[in-house]
């Protein structure tokens, strides 16, 4: 009888437990933990984190060049708090901050501003 190389049993218990682990995302129908999708290419095209269904903290998408496309982070599913869009090229183009969804305070868009109800204290430093 051969030896199972150690590597071979650690590779066969992750993906055990990721089987198991999808499985439960799959019949209690909400998404928990983070996520990554990608490309047909293979490159990045998103990732973040899903609590109880819903997106919770940092989300960021990607161009297809690899490039940032965008960050906003979200609390209980609705974008809260600072907001960041990129060019293709990775050049800062555009930032402002969210309350549960809707635009706060000043944003900044294209090199134009542009003005929204103010931000709740808590949020005027961007967290």
């Amino acid at each position: 009888m051969s030896e199972i190389e150690p590597g071979v049993i650690l590779a066969f218990i992750l993906v055990s437990v990721f089987l198991i682990s999808l499985l439960s995302d799959v019949l209690s129908g909400k998404k928990d933990g983070p996520f990554e999708s990608y490309y047909r290419s293979g490159q990045l095209k998103e990732k973040g984190t899903y609590r109880d269904g819903e997106l919770e903290g940092l989300c960021e998408e990607y161009y297809k060049n690899g490039q940032l496309s965008e960050k906003v982070i979200y609390k209980d599913g609705e974008p809260h708090g600072p907001f960041e869009a990129y060019s293709k090229n990775g050049q800062l183009y555009g930032r402002g901050t969210y309350n549960m969804g809707e635009e706060c305070g000043e944003w900044f868009e294209d090199g134009e501003t542009l003005t929204f109800p103010p931000c709740p204290p808590d949020l005027e430093d961007g967290n």
